[in-house]
């Protein structure tokens, strides 16, 4: 990345930072205990990038 991408990525892109040690501290061990229901219960929620329709096809 270079340039404009950067300003936009620094400036705009990024729209939030969190520590989440804790939360992947508590993760690890129900996965070493084999609670991985539980583990996967407890991951953040993953949202699809919103994308035009243009970059959807392109991208495929």
């Amino acid at each position: 990345m270079g340039g404009a991408a950067v300003d936009a990525y620094v400036d705009t892109w990024i729209t939030e930072i969190r520590d989440v040690t804790d939360q992947a501290r508590r993760i690890r061990e129900l996965v070493a205990v084999g609670q991985l229901d539980a583990a996967a219960g407890a991951l953040p929620v993953e949202r699809p990038y919103p994308l035009s329709a243009e970059m959807s096809a392109v991208i495929g």
